[in-house]
């Protein structure tokens, strides 16, 4: 990333260019026009979003994926646990700023999409969340059920009562900060015993960032699956 920043000139060309660049932006969009795509990909990408309300914001651009004239900024990550990292969020809200730009200069919608990576098996990597410290304490939780079956996709795995102390944990973290009930409420209503994973992660993310129009794609959701074969 520092050597893509700095305009390192073979970085640039393995990643496609440098979107910073108004000319390579504009080759890269008409490129993509060219492109012989089947339309519905809005339809497929909404199915996976099973029982989840889908906010309005969203709802339209997966209107506009079903068209062959839009663009897509497309990030991801995986399915950490209570959305993972700060660093996930980040790159969610860069897709959808850097959508919300380059449609000023496309022909046509451009939509930020976040792509989970649900095929990891490497239950470890997120299962794990963690605050800053505080005064008296580091703030760290791990999520441990029993019974994780080594080298199966976590896209299978079902939440279990123990998420229940995660959520505690994360509840009494977020004491005396800004908009904590609404969040609390979030990620209550996202992750409980009982549902998988992915659609718990899909679920909070929506609800942090659906009204700002990001679609969320699970790649193993057999309506994307039956797609790519």
């Amino acid at each position: 990333m520092v050597e893509f920043i700095a305009g390192n000139s073979q970085v640039v060309s393995l990643l496609g260019g440098d979107w910073r660049d108004k000319d390579m932006r504009a080759v890269v969009g008409e490129r993509r026009l060219k492109f012989n795509r089947n339309t519905g990909l809005g339809n497929a990408l909404r199915a996976g979003y099973g029982d989840i309300q889908i906010p309005g914001a969203v709802e339209e651009n997966l209107a506009a994926l079903n068209r062959s004239d839009t663009l897509a900024v497309v990030t991801g990550q995986q399915v950490g646990i209570l959305g993972g990292p700060i660093y996930t969020f980040y790159k969610a809200l860069t897709a959808v700023l850097l959508a919300e730009r380059l449609e000023k200069e496309a022909s046509g919608r451009v939509v930020p999409i976040f792509w989970m990576e649900t095929s990891d098996a490497d239950f470890s990597e997120i299962n794990r969340i963690s605050f800053p410290a505080g005064k008296d304490a580091s703030r760290y939780q791990v999520y441990a059920p029993r019974g994780i079956i080594p080298g199966q996709s976590v896209n299978f795995h079902k939440l279990t009562a123990e998420i229940g102390e995660v959520n505690r944990k994360v509840a009494e973290w977020l004491d005396e900060l800004p908009h904590r009930d609404k969040i609390v409420s979030l990620i209550e209503r996202s992750y409980y015993p009982g549902r998988a994973i992915s659609e718990a992660f899909m679920d909070l993310m929506t609800g942090l960032l659906g009204a700002m129009g990001l679609v969320m794609i699970n790649p193993l959701h057999e309506a994307v699956v039956a797609r790519t074969v």
